[in-house]
């Protein structure tokens, strides 16, 4: 399926951003996406594959990636609402995995709910710590 652009649903560019985005490395993307390859997931970033033949990113995976990116911004908005509720601090793991996701979207989560609110602080949470 492709817009009046004549491109796809999501071209590997628009995949590459949103994977860094999340926050999330290629094999955390991948594995979110139940890719157990991540050689597919790099040839969608590069729109080809190895011999060279043009691929897309197929609408399924724009789909999920799509459902990832409202996810995390659900995420941003418990970050901020558990935040302001508290001692103004956002504590994200520092390694790891909480509620499904590795640490490394938590971070990416905090930095946008400190962008929505300045005020708020980013902290590492202690070892154990949910939110």
């Amino acid at each position: 399926m492709s817009g009046e652009t004549g491109l796809p649903v999501m071209t590997g560019a628009e995949l590459a951003g949103w994977r860094q985005w999340l926050g999330l490395t290629t094999s955390q993307l991948a594995a979110q996406l139940g890719i157990r390859d991540g050689k597919r997931l790099r040839e969608w970033f590069r729109g080809w594959d190895q011999r060279g033949r043009v691929i897309a990113v197929p609408d399924g995976v724009a789909k999920e990636v799509a459902e990832l990116v409202t996810e995390q911004e659900q995420d941003v908005a418990d970050l901020i609402k558990s935040a302001l509720a508290g001692d103004g601090v956002i504590r994200v793991p520092r390694e790891g995995d909480r509620d499904g996701m590795p640490a490394e979207w938590w971070i990416a989560a905090a930095v946008r709910a400190r962008r929505q609110h300045p005020e708020l602080r980013i902290d590492w949470a202690n070892p154990g710590e949910q939110r």
